[in-house]
């Protein structure tokens, strides 16, 4: 027997002073049509419909039953009596849909499970609402047996070894086709609230085969009525057991919202098992064409957790842009890393590239925004016996990704750094850079000299490191750079590494430069500004031409310049690149570059940062190239760090 709290027997109304309203009159008229009458009744049968308006007893009360919606007046008498006065008016009062469910096996005779799930019959607008969540399609609706599907039954009885994959993809094919119809009659809104929802109720659901999301867009192209714009998953747990391929496949996709869902594998705490996946989400773009190779991305997971044994790791991000991950919790107990992201797909931890087994994901090298992390906890286990990993591993990406209020662990069995930057595979000295990592009021666990907060590779470049505010163990590598590794404009601040206030440290023998360096403004010039190089007094050719920075007060001991540069270009030309960079060097992306895509007219393109400073002569110089079809090519000196 089920116990439910009572509802309120009788209406019962107030004046405005709080008092039972005594003989008062409620008037009630068609919802949204105020004067046009429609009846309430005396009980639920709905045979004696009350006077109109309902006169209230000596206590303001009345039996008052509905009959969907109405507009309300509320009076202290009849309303066209003199003295009588309005309380209040209030529309679209309904009655309550827990009410009373009125769902019987008469309601649904004649109908499917799959109708009711998927809203595919007219039912009432009470039943559609209690069963259907209007455009939700429930996968349960799909356990028909037909078509190498299990039957319902069979999953409820065994949800650990009933493989349920072809169900759960029947159930995503059925909600493209609903956002498609969505999107046919309302293509001003394709990411409405009227997009349709995967809907997976609390159980556990067995997956053998990748769950396929995402977007063929060689054999499509970009069409946004394939994707699942939603996915709705509290208490629901994908069990993972797709060998060496991913649970769930995001290739492709865009703009997608998961919540609640948690993917987890089979195994032991210290063992994988053999139905182990590579990756639990699959984010990539497809296809090896352009426009068939247009950004995925911009995905919003929350509440999202994977964890268990993933071969790869949790998440693997090969160019799916800007995705944020909300209260999240990202665990591999095995594996490389428990975020896996990069640009390039030939990963140097892996010695290979990730695929799908619906569409072409290429292994060159793409732009890549990183994604943001907001309350999520990023853990590799204590018990990973995997040497050469990371907790995240970031691989030449070209913006991000960002840490806020996050918890990253790094404590493995075996020594590993929890944010790990590395150039891509195949990439030759230091080209493959990675562009802004930012982490903020972050804590990290870890243990040893040889698990720092953040690394960065030999022969790796990072640009614009944020650290700020971030609790971390003691150790003597808090950031480490490898041999030949830069990080340039580090901003290290307010971050102590135990509550004795013992600072953040640095190790190896790469080079930081930034907070953690001197800085000296420019001289000024004549006129009271930053020197300026103008269009003037640069060559135009596209060669490389030296800069002699003694005459700007920049001692042959600077390690960086600090500059600013300004292009414009209207030429519809190949050459379309000015770079800045440390005299001499000729491989690796050591400095700056502003890149026009022509032809580009009355638009100038600003681009800020740090430059090596090399010695030569006794003095410091730079170099610069500069195409001939720039308009203007401008080079400002704002300073130098020794």
């Amino acid at each position: 027997m089920t116990n439910v709290l009572c509802p309120m027997p009788k209406a019962q109304f107030f004046d405005a002073t709080g008092a039972p309203l005594a003989g008062g009159r409620l008037y009630t008229s068609v919802a949204g049509v105020p004067g046009t009458p429609k009846a309430t009744y005396t009980d639920r049968a709905g045979g004696t419909p009350n006077a109109n308006p309902v006169v209230l007893d000596s206590a303001g009360r009345a039996n008052i039953w509905l009959d969907g919606a109405y507009y309300m007046e509320l009076w202290t008498g009849v309303k066209t009596s003199p003295g009588s006065t309005l309380v209040w008016t209030q529309d679209n009062v309904t009655a309550s849909l827990l009410e009373d469910s009125e769902v019987t096996l008469t309601d649904v005779a004649g109908k499917t499970l799959r109708d009711l799930f998927d809203g595919g019959y007219d039912l009432t607008p009470k039943t559609l609402d209690l069963i259907t969540k209007g455009p939700w399609v429930d996968v349960r609706a799909y356990m028909d047996g037909l078509s190498g599907r299990p039957a319902l039954a069979a999953w409820q009885a065994s949800p650990m070894t009933v493989d349920v994959s072809a169900a759960i993809q029947a159930a995503i094919e059925a909600c493209r086709l609903k956002t498609a119809a969505r999107l046919t009659a309302d293509i001003t809104s394709p990411y409405a609230t009227t997009a349709s929802t995967l809907y997976f109720a609390p159980g556990i659901y067995r997956v053998e085969t990748p769950l396929w999301f995402g977007i063929d867009t060689d054999a499509v192209g970009w069409d946004a009525t394939k994707i699942v714009q939603k996915i709705e998953g509290a208490g629901a747990i994908l069990l993972g057991a797709t060998t060496g391929k991913p649970v769930m496949d995001l290739s492709g996709a865009f703009g997608m919202t998961i919540r609640g869902l948690t993917i987890h594998t089979e195994g032991t705490t210290t063992t994988a098992p053999a139905t182990a996946p590579n990756v639990g989400i699959l984010l990539a773009r497809t296809g090896t064409a352009t426009p068939n190779n247009p950004s995925a991305g911009l995905h919003q997971f929350i509440d999202v957790k994977i964890m268990g044994h993933f071969m790869i790791a949790p998440v693997y991000n090969y160019a799916s842009e800007i995705n944020q991950w909300t209260n999240c919790f990202l665990f591999n107990r095995s594996g490389k890393a428990a975020y896996y992201a990069t640009s390039k797909n030939e990963t140097a931890g892996l010695g290979s590239y990730v695929t799908s087994d619906y569409a072409t994901i290429d292994h060159t090298v793409q732009s890549a925004y990183g994604d943001f992390f907001t309350g999520t906890t990023i853990k590799q286990s204590t018990d990973n016996p995997n040497a050469g990993g990371a907790v995240v591993w970031v691989e030449a990406i070209s913006f991000g990704p960002a840490f806020v209020n996050c918890y990253i662990d790094g404590s493995g069995s075996v020594a590993m750094p929890n944010i790990y930057v590395v150039k891509s595979n195949g990439e030759a000295g230091t080209n493959g850079y990675t562009t802004g990592l930012r982490i903020i009021s972050t804590q990290f666990e870890y243990h040893g000299v040889d698990q720092p907060v953040v690394e960065v590779a030999a022969n790796t470049v990072l640009i614009d490191l944020t650290l700020r505010d971030c609790t971390m163990t003691p150790s003597a590598n808090n950031v480490k750079v490898g041999a030949g590794g830069i990080i340039k404009n580090a901003d290290i601040q307010k971050t102590n590494a135990d509550a004795t206030g013992a600072p953040v440290t640095t190790g190896g023998t790469g080079e930081i430069y930034g907070s953690q360096a001197r800085f000296f403004p420019a001289r000024q010039s004549v006129v009271g500004t930053t020197w300026v190089l103008t269009e003037g007094e640069l060559t135009r050719d596209g060669a490389y031409h030296a800069i002699d920075l003694s005459g700007y007060d920049v001692p042959k001991t600077a390690k960086y310049l600090h500059i600013k540069l300004m292009a414009e270009t209207s030429a519809a030309a190949e050459a379309n690149t000015m770079f800045v960079r440390g005299y001499g060097e000729s491989t690796g992306y050591e400095g700056l570059m502003v890149a026009l895509t022509p032809p580009v007219s009355t638009f100038i393109v600003y681009h800020e940062g740090l430059v090596r400073c090399v010695e030569n002569a006794g003095v410091a110089k730079i170099e610069y190239s500069v195409p001939a079809n720039f308009n203007i090519a401008r080079i400002l000196i704002l300073g130098y760090y020794l």
